[in-house]
């Protein structure tokens, strides 16, 4: 038995919070800025009943790539979007964003010619320690 929880944009990837059995939070990324909502990334913390956009301001517009959570979400409420060649962190379960990579700022028009991160990886116990694994390519300023 399946039930539709989201009719908008349409979604590229889903992330579900360690504790979801309790907090019942998960988080989409959208192919494309939802007008309905106003960010391309959407938190849900009723299981997919309702969803509210996520911090939109601070992301580029372009469609948001994997999602990935903190296996510590719930102390540190810590999750990352991968969106335009850039990674960015929020440390507030998605309500502010901040690019982590590149460091000087996002890329959120195409072509420009940059380091850009194309996949990344939260070690299984980020949590604790911090660890964040990223596949970097374009020019470096070393």
């Amino acid at each position: 038995h399946w039930t539709r929880v989201w009719n908008g944009t349409e979604t590229g990837w889903l992330a579900v919070a360690p504790n979801f059995a309790q907090e019942q939070t998960v988080f989409a990324s959208l192919r494309e800025r939802s007008p309905e909502l106003g960010s391309p990334v959407i938190v849900s913390t009723d299981g997919g009943e309702t969803w509210q956009g996520a911090g939109g301001d601070d992301l580029c517009d372009e469609d948001a790539g994997s999602v990935q959570i903190s296996s510590g979400f719930t102390q540190d409420r810590t999750l990352f979007v991968h969106q335009a060649s850039s990674l960015f962190e929020s440390q507030d379960a998605g309500e502010t964003w901040s690019v982590v990579f590149p460091p000087d700022r996002p890329h959120c028009q195409p072509g420009v010619v940059a380091p850009t991160v194309d996949s990344y990886k939260l070690s299984s116990s980020f949590g604790r320690d911090h660890t964040l694994y990223a596949v970097t390519t374009g020019p470096s300023n070393d």
